[in-house]
């Protein structure tokens, strides 16, 4: 699960004790068969590490945020230029070369590649793929509108030989637009 907050307020003791109650009944809502958490904060934020820390958990990898509204993206070149690749809507027939990428940047992560590509089909996600000139598929994202209406890009990934082109702005500026 990936825990996004808690946001308290409050100094100190009353600030932990806030999230800790925060924390706990989001955890309380979680299927049994969730057993690893990933908390998502400002890796400056010393009270979320301490509440972490509290739980055993420790830090991870850095994810990184790209926030940006209508009128940013909106100013972005229409050509986002990625080299040998063109982009189109993930498929059915996408899912093992999704899965070769997503497998291997996202072990144990809460959707597999047939999911992702599933909310594509049933409209609850975008999917794109970068193909190249022979149809392979080089790299992919999937996101989702969140139901106050913003975008998240949940996974973007470009395969290692296809990386330097542009093709992963290429994906991220396409899928941003779509969102």
């Amino acid at each position: 699960a990936w825990i996004i907050g808690p946001w308290a307020v409050g100094d100190g003791d009353s600030w932990m004790a806030a999230a800790v109650e925060l924390l706990d009944a989001a955890l309380a809502q979680l299927p049994p068969n969730v057993t690893q958490y990933e908390m998502c904060g400002d890796i400056a934020n010393r009270r979320l590490a301490d509440l972490a820390a509290t739980r055993g958990w420790t830090a991870s990898e850095p994810s990184h945020f790209l926030l940006a509204d209508a009128g940013v993206v909106a100013a972005w070149p229409a050509d986002a230029g990625g080299q040998g690749a063109s982009l189109r809507t993930a498929e059915t027939r996408d899912i093992g070369a999704i899965a070769a990428l997503h497998d291997v940047e996202f072990p144990d992560t809460y959707a597999s590649a047939s999911q992702l590509v599933d909310g594509q089909l049933d409209g609850s996600r975008v999917v794109l793929v970068a193909v190249d000139s022979h149809g392979g598929v080089v790299g992919y994202i999937a996101g989702t509108v969140q139901d106050e209406g913003e975008g998240s890009i949940e996974y973007v990934v470009v395969d290692p030989a296809a990386r330097g082109l542009g093709v992963g702005r290429q994906l991220v500026t396409t899928a941003t637009r779509r969102l």
